[in-house]
């Protein structure tokens, strides 16, 4: 990245660059001291920390059904200080360099106003909340962004520079090695080549070689969506097949600005306010011919047609997978294709010669993501508050009570917070963590409740902690057998998460 030397420029750096990070930097350093741990990063702690290198790598890919490279990087990161924060301090900078890469992929552009793209990603609900996880979605828009950084250098007017397609090929296997759904981003550099007649062979070495490389995982990765759980399919597989566009959609909008209210009450609007720019198409000279009027000049003008393909094919294809439930596609995982839908949003806005209804979206865009962040900040992006239901049950539950914890996996994110481990046992068995196979751990039958509650709770009291959880038929039946043979002393909940402490009747 070339280092502008005039006083206009260092401006543009400060304004494009220094405080836009700044502002991530101070936002998820709140949440980073507010936001309870939850059973996910629970997962990543249990998979990374205290483990050696090789051992991470097969928890991973065994346990995690995940690409290695993120949790290999944590691994040695949290070598430096085993901690939640710490852990979470490396998306934060991931999250920063997401920013960075996007900032100059808009210089690249020559877009007017470039440092938009800097300031619409700081504010941008996904890109907080991922800046503020222990898990690898920023890691993956890091190398998604780091990567069409390369792919707009590459494709250029001219013959690529050599250390531009291998930087390009590097970027693009990590991210494959991060995030598998990054492969359909690589999918839109291809056909956005192809469509731009843009160093198309030179391109396409370059992932040739990344694909190349990547070969040797692909039965791994098999392996992993054949197990992987996919509650969504499970619950469809004796009905008829559907599109379900409208969660298709919901999931994309909730990934990009949050699971809120807003986002249940309001859908349509806000999704018409977050895509607005989309109208700016036609309005672009760059698509049809060049014009040094537009936004977009010289080279830039060049390559709109390829930031707009770059940014849909990611978009629809994740979207079909989640219309289709063939794979399971969660709000979170549509992450993966927001650095080049913000990239391409700016372009448009940037480019069109249509200034007023350009300003309108832009306004439309920022304010959106904006009150979407401010009301995430103000609910404290909590998934599950276990911090509160360790403090609780550590100020009311006796040295003598044991703890039960149903679903299993749940034993990890309240073991974090609360002291007393060897009172907490998971019901109806122990999780295993060098493995993918919950089913020990499913509820089935009363006899099999009976059993492992029994063995747990010889004698007088205990407490009960239920996390939430996907699978309704197996909440119903532990309510209605403990409801069956236990009386209720006390009945608590934090958010997700109730607590009764109960005796025999």
């Amino acid at each position: 990245m070339n280092i502008p030397s005039s006083r206009r420029d260092r401006r543009q750096i400060v304004l494009g660059a220094i405080a836009p990070l700044v502002l991530v930097a101070a936002i998820t350093a709140w949440n980073l001291a507010h936001k309870s741990i939850w059973v996910d990063e629970a997962y990543s702690l249990s998979t990374a920390a205290h483990h050696p290198l090789p051992e991470t790598i097969r928890r991973a890919i065994r346990f995690e059904l995940q690409p290695p490279l993120y949790f290999g990087l944590l691994n040695l990161w949290l070598r430096i200080s085993p901690g939640l924060g710490f852990g979470r301090a490396f998306s934060m900078l991931c999250s920063m360099g997401t920013v960075l890469f996007l900032w100059a992929s808009a210089r690249q552009l020559q877009l007017r106003n470039a440092w938009v793209i800097s300031w619409l990603a700081a504010l941008t609900p996904g890109v907080i909340w991922a800046a503020s996880e222990m898990r690898g979605y920023a890691l993956g828009m890091l190398l998604v962004a780091a990567s069409g950084r390369y792919f707009l250098r590459v494709t250029r007017e001219g013959p690529p520079r050599t250390r531009d397609l291998a930087a390009y090929a590097v970027t693009a296997l990590a991210a494959l090695l991060t995030y598998y759904y990054a492969g359909f981003v690589l999918a839109g550099h291809w056909l956005a080549a192809m469509i731009a007649k843009r160093n198309r062979r030179q391109l396409t070495i370059a992932l040739a070689i990344a694909a190349v490389s990547f070969m040797p995982f692909v039965p791994t990765v098999i392996g992993q969506v054949v197990a992987h759980p996919n509650p969504v399919r499970d619950t469809l597989a004796s009905s008829p097949p559907r599109l379900d566009l409208y969660h298709a959609r919901m999931t994309w909008l909730q990934g990009v600005i949050g699971e809120h209210a807003v986002t249940v009450e309001s859908p349509n609007l806000i999704f018409l306010l977050i895509v607005s720019p989309l109208i700016l198409i036609p309005g672009v000279p760059g698509l049809v011919r060049r014009s040094p009027s537009a936004g977009i000049t010289g080279e830039g003008n060049g390559q709109t047609v390829l930031v707009i393909v770059a940014a849909l094919v990611p978009l629809l294809a994740i979207g079909m997978l989640r219309a289709t439930s063939v794979v399971l596609v969660e709000a979170r995982h549509t992450l993966i294709a927001l650095p080049p839908f913000l990239l391409m949003s700016v372009a448009l806005v940037s480019g069109t010669r249509w200034r007023v209804p350009a300003g309108a979206c832009l306004v439309a865009l920022v304010g959106a993501v904006s009150v979407s962040l401010a009301i995430d900040e103000h609910t404290g992006l909590q998934t599950a508050d276990w911090k509160s239901a360790g403090a609780y049950l550590s100020a009311h539950a006796l040295i003598d009570e044991p703890i039960l914890v149903s679903p299993s996996y749940d034993v990890l994110p309240l073991a974090y917070y609360y002291p007393r481990t060897s009172a907490i046992v998971q019901i109806p068995g122990a999780i295993r963590f060098d493995t993918a196979d919950f089913a020990p751990v499913h509820i089935r039958d009363t006899a099999q409740l009976a059993r492992s509650i029994d063995s747990a709770v010889r004698h007088g009291r205990f407490w009960m902690v239920e996390g939430r959880t996907e699978f309704s038929k197996e909440r119903l039946l532990l309510n209605t057998f403990l409801e069956s043979r236990y009386r209720t002393i006390a009945d608590s909940s934090v958010l997700t998460i109730r607590m009764q402490h109960l005796e025999a009747r």
